[in-house]
């Protein structure tokens, strides 16, 4: 009588050492490539948000002060001024914000966030210039006029995890002679 023969599928146990050898290897490579893509993608992703609040916050500004008619108040973390339709408006850069307020200013509560996460000590600041670009100082009680101030220049330093962020634009408001 012939013998039959029974054919059994499956793995012998080389393919099987050398198939867990390979999955050794090629899953932890797999694993670190994922988790620095995700690693990069959420920094892309905040810097993302954190130059569109910066965006939005400057193109604000610009807008507002291609509008001003007159400054009344220059410093260096405040500038009110009264727009062509005469409102009044006030920006000022404290505790880490860049506000903004329209009108009546008297209380913080009248202000609204434009940026949060700025960094506001030794950074970011509101600068004016006279005519050729010449810094303007504040007056201590003498000195060049609010009246001489040609252009104005704010500086946002905003923070994020990973570091901060410089943006910056310089205004010369529509009103004034060039």
């Amino acid at each position: 009588m012939g013998h039959l023969k029974h054919s059994q599928g499956g793995f012998t146990l080389i393919e099987l050492i050398i198939v867990t050898v390979l999955l050794a290897f090629i899953i932890p490579s797999a694993t670190m490539l994922i988790s620095r893509a995700l690693s990069s993608y959420e920094i892309m992703w905040t810097q993302n948000t954190v130059s569109k609040s910066a965006n939005f916050a400057l193109n604000r500004f610009t807008d507002n002060i291609n509008n001003l008619a007159s400054i009344e108040t220059a410093a260096q973390n405040e500038i009110i001024f009264v727009n062509r339709i005469g409102t009044r408006v006030t920006y000022k850069l404290e505790e880490s914000r860049l506000q903004f307020c329209i009108g009546s200013c008297d209380s913080p509560d009248d202000f609204g966030d434009l940026a949060g996460n700025v960094i506001t000590e030794d950074g970011s600041e509101i600068m004016y210039y006279t005519e050729g670009m010449v810094p303007w100082i504040p007056p201590d009680g003498e000195g060049v006029p609010v009246t001489d101030i040609m252009f104005v220049e704010l500086q946002l330093i905003l923070s994020y995890p990973n570091g901060a962020y410089s943006f910056s634009t310089i205004v010369h408001p529509d009103f004034l002679p060039q």
